[in-house]
């Protein structure tokens, strides 16, 4: 959406725009194995645990935010230009 004005010698426009209004999780990519977007298999989660219970790797390290699309964005701006 934007919007025109026009001064003695410039033009100004105000606007806005956003994406993804309603902030829906789009999912672009997913586990195979289970075909979820955040939910891994029992196998690669074997090992998160801490390393003081014998595990290896954090919970953090499957957290995959690109799994989903880009969250809600808004956008405004201004614009002014010189005759």
């Amino acid at each position: 959406f934007s919007k025109y004005l026009d001064f003695n010698d410039l033009k100004l426009s105000l606007g806005l725009n956003v994406y993804n209004l309603f902030n829906i999780q789009n999912v672009i990519d997913l586990y195979p194995e289970t075909g979820d977007a955040a939910i891994r298999s029992e196998y690669y989660m074997r090992e998160v645990k801490l390393p003081e219970d014998s595990g290896t790797k954090s919970n953090s390290y499957y957290d995959n935010p690109w799994h989903y699309g880009t969250p809600r964005e808004i956008n405004m701006f201004m614009r002014i230009d010189f005759r």
